[in-house]
């Protein structure tokens, strides 16, 4: 049985070192969130071939075990088995240096806009609505029994995540929101 991806590896001196520090760069600024291990393994083995699924694999277990950040030490365990220990230098500049240039800048920026009033307005506007919602949407899925999340598989439908929006619109429009548990 085969997974569909190559179990040729390409020699650890072979992969470019910059090419090792742009994917990484690239996966440290457009992954926010969470499962950079998928990207990671998107990026190594599947679209590049730079590394055996079972490597791969191998490298999350170790990664997952050790102390520290899961994707830190991913990114170090690749960078080494593809170029030795300066490919997991690069590997992990290129995981945490440009994301740490934009929070930089945008910490520049928001020096500059810090005396502008009506944007602390909207900020805390906003802080407001997030913290409401990740009230409510809890909430809601308690109040209906995790239905609608749970509809029609793992993915529910349209209808069934319009429904969920418009119960957490009422939810959203009432002064006080009652959480009833069968089991309480």
């Amino acid at each position: 049985m085969s997974s569909g991806v190559s179990t040729d590896t390409t020699a650890p001196g072979r992969v470019p070192l910059l090419a090792i520090l742009g994917v990484f760069a690239k996966i440290g600024l457009m992954s926010f969130g969470g499962a950079l291990s998928g990207w990671m393994h998107r990026a190594i083995v599947v679209r590049r071939r730079w590394m055996a699924e079972e490597d791969f694999l191998s490298g999350l277990a170790l990664g997952q075990i050790m102390p520290g950040a899961n994707v830190a030490n991913l990114s170090l365990y690749i960078g080494q088995r593809l170029r030795g220990g300066i490919g997991a230098v690069a590997a992990l500049l290129g995981m945490l240096l440009p994301p740490m240039i934009v929070v930089l800048a945008l910490g520049m920026l928001y020096e500059r806009v810090a005396a502008i009033l009506w944007l602390h307005r909207f900020i805390d506007g906003v802080a407001a609505a997030a913290i409401g919602l990740t009230i409510l949407d809890p909430a809601a899925a308690v109040r209906d029994g995790g239905r609608a999340a749970l509809a029609d598989g793992a993915g529910g439908n349209m209808r069934d995540a319009r429904q969920h929006r418009a119960r957490l619109a009422g939810l959203a429009s009432r002064r006080c929101v009652t959480i009833r548990c069968s089991d309480c």
